[in-house]
C-alpha cells in the first residue's frame, strides 16, 4: 500500500473565542481557525505564479521553463467559496456531538477501547448501541469530470486548517490530546471496504508514526472488526473529516 498522503501542519492549540454559542466550551472547536471570509479564502486559496524582472530578460530556451509555471496558477470560482463553506460547517457540525468534555463522549472512547480488547463483544455492541447514537456528523460529495480540479480544489481548502492540533492545556486544566482536523486516503482501487480500512490506518500510520495498520489491518482480520477500530480513532484522536479521493 503505497498511497500518496497529503499533510498539512501540525500545530499546537490556541483557543479561540466562538461567535456561535453551540460552539463555545469544545475545544475541538476553539483549536480551529476562525471561520473563514470569503476574502481570506480569496488569499489562502488563489496561487499566483512569480515572474521576476530576471525571468523576463534571460534567454529564450530559459523563458519557456518559466512559463510553465502558468500551470501552477489557481483562480477561486463560486463553487469553490460554496465548497469550503460546507466544509467548515462539516467540520464544526461533527464535533458537536463529539465533545472531549462531554463526560458521554469520554464514556463511549472508554468502551470503544475496552471493545477494541474484546472482539466477541464488539459486534454485539455495534448491533445494540452504536447503531443508535446521535451524531452530528454530516457527509459531501464532489462529482465531475476527471481534470476538472476536483482533487486540486479539495487540497488547497483543506490546507487551510492545520491537520493535527496538539492540545496541552484547557482552562487551565491539563488536556492532554491529539487532534486530526482532517483526513485525507484514496479510495480502494478494489473498491473494498477492508482495502478502506486498511488505507485508513495506514494514514493515521504516516501522520503520527503510529502502527494502527499492523495492529488492526492483519490479512485475517473481519472488515466489521477493523470498522470499529476506525469508530474508535476516529473518536479518540476527534477526526474533523476524512475525504476518499
Amino acid at each position: 500500500m503505497n498511497n500518496v498522503v497529503l499533510k498539512g501542519d501540525v500545530e499546537v492549540a490556541n483557543y479561540k473565542p466562538q461567535q456561535l454559542t453551540e460552539y463555545a466550551q469544545n475545544p475541538f472547536i476553539e483549536a480551529l481557525p476562525p471561520i473563514f471570509s470569503e476574502d481570506d479564502v480569496l488569499d489562502r486559496f488563489m496561487v499566483t505564479p512569480r515572474i521576476s524582472e530576471q525571468d523576463k530578460q534571460s534567454e529564450t530556451n530559459i523563458r519557456y521553463h518559466v512559463l510553465k509555471r502558468v500551470k501552477n496558477f489557481i483562480q477561486p470560482l463560486p463553487i469553490h467559496f460554496e465548497v469550503e463553506r460546507r466544509l467548515s460547517t462539516l467540520i464544526r457540525r461533527g464535533y458537536l456531538a463529539r465533545n472531549p468534555l462531554d463526560k458521554s463522549f469520554l464514556e463511549r472512547i472508554r468502551v470503544l477501547h475496552h471493545l477494541r480488547e474484546d472482539e466477541e463483544q464488539a459486534h454485539k455492541y455495534i448491533d445494540e448501541r452504536l447503531n443508535h447514537i446521535r451524531s452530528t456528523a454530516d457527509s459531501l460529495s464532489i462529482i465531475g469530470i476527471s481534470g476538472i480540479g476536483k482533487t486540486t480544489a479539495i487540497e488547497r481548502l483543506l490546507l487551510m486548517y492545520p491537520q493535527v492540533i496538539k492540545h496541552q492545556t484547557y482552562e487551565e486544566q491539563p488536556f492532554n490530546n491529539t487532534q486530526i482536523v482532517w483526513l485525507k486516503i484514496d479510495c480502494p482501487y478494489d473498491g473494498s471496504l477492508s482495502t478502506l480500512c486498511k488505507s485508513f490506518f495506514k494514514a493515521i500510520d504516516d501522520l503520527l508514526g503510529t502502527r494502527y495498520l499492523e495492529k488492526f489491518g492483519y490479512l485475517n482480520r473481519v472488515t466489521s472488526t477493523m470498522l470499529l477500530h476506525m469508530t474508535s480513532l476516529a473518536s479518540m484522536y476527534g477526526i474533523g473529516w476524512c475525504t476518499c479521493d
